[in-house]
């Protein structure tokens, strides 16, 4: 009798164990550090860890799986769906590799959002899009919410301030369709 009740009492600890090196491995939370008020003093990043089929940190990959690659500037935040964990953005393209055909505005969706407390939920290697700044983004039509969905990986989002640095990427970006 002893035996399995050394069992029944080893299983919960094995499992809560488990359980504390899981959310050990997800990363910093926003409990981290906190001002006298309770809010976070910085902002905190919390990522987000998805699987994918393909390589995503290929650009050669990326550009054969997307079919818009643009330089544009962030104008707002249109909506968050933190069901969904993405944010949509508006943008004003500034110019383009492919999909685009003149500057105009339209909206981009992102996996990743900002919660109520102000920490940030980022795919692991990707950048959060921020109100104000230029970036190469690479994505694909969503004909449900007619934004263009943000392909998942590093190339997806490139910050771009100068037009040197854009010139350069998307020099890289073309040359990677060949």
């Amino acid at each position: 009798m002893k035996r399995r009740t050394a069992a029944v009492i080893l299983i919960p600890v094995a499992t809560a164990l488990a359980t504390v090196a899981t959310i050990t491995e997800m990363g910093p939370s926003h409990f981290d550090e906190r001002s006298a008020a309770g809010r976070p003093t910085a902002m905190q990043t919390v990522p987000i860890r998805d699987s994918y089929a393909l390589d995503v940190t290929d650009l050669g990959v990326v550009m054969a799986k997307t079919d818009k690659v643009f330089v544009a500037d962030v104008v707002e935040v249109s909506s968050t769906n933190l069901q969904q964990r993405t944010t949509t953005y508006t943008v004003e393209i500034v110019s383009a590799i492919r999909g685009f055909n003149d500057t105009e505005q339209t909206e981009v969706t992102q996996l990743g959002y900002v919660d109520e407390e102000g920490v940030a939920h980022v795919p692991e290697g990707q950048l959060l899009l921020e109100e104000g700044k230029t970036y190469v983004l690479a994505g694909n039509d969503d004909a449900t919410t007619g934004s263009v969905v943000i392909y998942a990986g590093p190339h997806a989002i490139r910050a771009a301030a100068q037009p040197s640095q854009q010139e350069a990427l998307l020099a890289e970006y073309a040359q990677a369709t060949q």
